[in-house]
């Protein structure tokens, strides 16, 4: 037969004609036809031709048809340009009859004009169809070819409709049994159902589109959102990490502290009380600046002003390039992503300005507090007031024992009862040694009171710069891909929202459908 290259479309009309229009349609008008009456038959150039617009052209009637008659073959049954059609029909919830041709085909394939072999390819495009539709589909088995050689030879008009019923070819063309479905089937009321359902199918196949659609855009942004959440972490990770380092960087400070701190105590420690009274007694300062400058060797500490600063300078430098790697890390790894790259969604957080000045910013205001609290601080001085409070204690302790030995000498010489002289000396002997040991812990608590002070200022200025400074780049390595983020959580809202309004349009279709179908 000649190849089809037209849309045929075949109604009723008192007269027959056949007219050729420019845009590649053939109508047909068939007089007096009751099957036709209210009723259009479209025949498209089907799928898989040699034009490449055919496949097109037949993609654009099938939303608006009511019922499709989805015409197969014995010789090439459901290729995979049908299973194709069918699946994009199936998307506009069609009612689909599958017509199978060329039954005559196999007359010859063995007993029974082969109907053995005719039950298998009805079975096979059976189960086809049930994959492809999700449902047992309605199959009609036709030989066309059978079924114009019977109207050819028997005639086409009423009067010989009959001697056409009754010949064995019409019937072994079983072209009656599609007449018969279309009069069963298109009745008054299911002709006005499905024009009522055909916009609705035509909605939700629509519907279906949009709902893959979202599904490839959500399949895509899981990418996005899962980088944004491992980029959160990451950030957060970073920051635990500089809050430890910062914690590092206070004990380091501490220990300083600490060390010398400790000096008085090690002093203290290293004089006996007999070597008190000896040298304080005579203020022997070769000997006390000797023994002061000896616990310098235990403290391994010359200035604790400058050990600090140095401190200072390797906290501060490591910040920053902390910062700077962190912030490279993240526009590499973002970098990656083409829609990023493409949307210009992320900034330059890596300048080297940037963290050369949070640097140098930094140094100098911890410098600075550092300074401000150590300026209290007079080595000179502070020695002096130990000397003078160590110098106090033994002059305390040399008066009560001046005194015990008067009372003494008293006792001896009878001037004072026996039993009482005896109890006030014992008595005045413990206590100059109990007020070198209490005197002596209290200076050296004095002494460390004031380290601790000048610790507690520093610790709490300290904390204040560092974690102000790791929130401000943390801050900054965000707003750096801040479009980057903004971008994916409005998509993710978007796409969220279009799902909500999607899923509500489907539940409004399915909703009308089952109001039509109710229609009786």
């Amino acid at each position: 037969s000649a190849l089809q290259t037209s849309v045929s479309t075949i109604n009723n009309n008192n007269v027959e004609t056949r007219t050729s229009h420019s845009n590649a349609i053939t109508l047909h008008r068939i007089p007096n036809s009751p099957l036709l009456q209210d009723l259009t038959l479209i025949d498209t150039p089907g799928t898989n031709a040699i034009l490449t617009n055919h496949t097109t052209r037949t993609l654009k009637l099938l939303p608006s048809a009511d019922l499709i008659l989805f015409v197969t073959s014995v010789d090439r049954p459901f290729p995979e340009s049908d299973r194709k059609l069918l699946q994009s029909i199936q998307a506009y919830r069609k009612n689909i009859v599958i017509v199978v041709n060329k039954m005559d085909i196999l007359d010859a394939s063995g007993g029974n004009h082969g109907e053995i072999e005719k039950k298998k390819v009805m079975n096979f495009i059976a189960d086809n169809a049930a994959n492809l539709l999700g449902a047992r589909a309605i199959i009609l088995s036709v030989s066309a070819r059978d079924a114009l050689s019977a109207k050819l030879i028997h005639g086409g008009s009423d009067r010989d409709k009959d001697q056409i019923d009754s010949s064995k070819m019409w019937k072994r063309s079983n072209f009656a049994s599609i007449e018969m479905f279309l009069k069963e089937t298109l009745t008054e009321e299911t002709k006005v159902q499905a024009k009522l359902l055909n916009p609705l199918g035509v909605t939700d196949g629509m519907l279906s589109e949009c709902f893959d659609v979202l599904k490839s855009r959500s399949r895509e942004l899981e990418t996005d959102i899962a980088t944004v959440n491992l980029l959160e972490n990451q950030m957060d990770s970073w920051k635990k990490d500089m809050d430890g380092d910062i914690d590092q960087f206070r004990n380091d400070v501490r220990d300083h502290l600490q060390k010398e701190m400790n000096r008085c105590r090690y002093l203290v420690n290293s004089i006996g009380i007999v070597e008190m009274y000896t040298v304080l007694l005579v203020d022997d300062r070769t000997i006390l600046n000797s023994k002061w400058e000896d616990t310098k060797s235990v403290i391994v500490s010359d200035n604790v002003h400058k050990e600090i600063l140095e401190s200072v300078h390797e906290s501060t430098d490591a910040i920053a390039t902390s910062a700077r790697a962190q912030g490279q890390a993240v526009i590499e790894y973002l970098g990656k992503r083409p829609a990023v790259v493409g949307k210009n969604l992320i900034g330059n957080v890596t300048a080297a300005s940037r963290f050369e000045n949070t640097r140098k910013d930094l140094y100098e205001r911890i410098s600075k507090v550092v300074t401000n609290v150590l300026a209290t601080y007079d080595p000179e001085k502070e020695k002096e007031d130990v000397f003078s409070s160590l110098r106090n204690t033994v002059y305390i302790s040399s008066a009560l024992n001046v005194v015990g030995v008067t009372t003494g000498l008293c006792t001896f010489l009878e001037f004072v009862d026996i039993t009482t002289g005896g109890l006030v000396t014992c008595g005045l002997t413990i206590a100059s040694i109990g007020v070198i040991s209490s005197k002596n812990r209290k200076t050296v608590k004095d002494f460390e009171d004031r380290w601790e002070q000048r610790h507690g200022k520093l610790n709490d200025a300290l904390d204040t710069l560092c974690s102000k400074e790791v929130q401000r780049i943390h801050k900054r390595i965000l707003d750096g891909v801040s479009p980057y983020t903004r971008y994916v959580n409005t998509e993710k809202e978007n796409l969220e929202k279009m799902t909500e309004e999607c899923n509500a349009l489907m539940s409004a279709s399915q909703s009308l459908r089952n109001r039509i179908l109710k229609l009786r």
